[in-house]
C-alpha cells in the first residue's frame, strides 16, 4: 500500500508549501504538485497520481476544491478517478478525517 498525495495551487505566485506539509503529515510519501488553474482539465500531475493508484493505495488532497475548482470541473476528472477506485484504492480528503486523525495522536502520546 502506497500513500500519494496531490497539492494544486491556481497560480504561480501562490505557494504549495502548506498543503505539502499537510500531506506529509499524513503519511505521503510522494507528493504530486501542480500549479494550474481549477478551470484547466488538462493536469498532467493529477494524471499521473490517478495512473499510479493500485489495489490498497491512497491519494490524499488537503480539500475537495483542489481537485477541481466547480462539481462541472471535478466531473472532468471524475471518470479516471473512479477508475483508479474500482481497483480497490482510496480517495481520501484530509479535512473529512484531521480531526480524527489529530483525536488519534493526541490518544496514543
Amino acid at each position: 500500500m502506497a500513500i500519494f498525495g496531490y497539492a494544486r495551487v491556481s497560480t504561480r505566485d501562490q505557494d504549495l508549501g502548506s498543503q505539502i506539509a499537510e500531506l506529509q503529515a499524513a503519511g505521503c510519501g510522494n507528493i504530486f504538485k501542480e500549479k494550474a488553474s481549477g478551470a484547466k482539465t488538462d493536469r498532467p500531475e493529477l494524471a499521473k497520481a490517478i495512473r499510479r493508484l493500485e489495489a490498497g493505495d491512497v491519494l490524499v488532497v488537503t480539500r475537495l476544491d483542489r481537485l477541481a475548482r466547480s462539481t462541472a470541473t471535478f466531473s472532468t476528472s471524475l471518470p479516471a478517478l473512479l477508475a483508479a477506485l474500482g481497483t480497490g484504492a482510496v480517495l481520501l480528503f484530509l479535512w473529512c478525517v484531521q480531526p480524527l486523525l489529530l483525536r488519534a495522536r493526541h490518544q496514543s502520546t
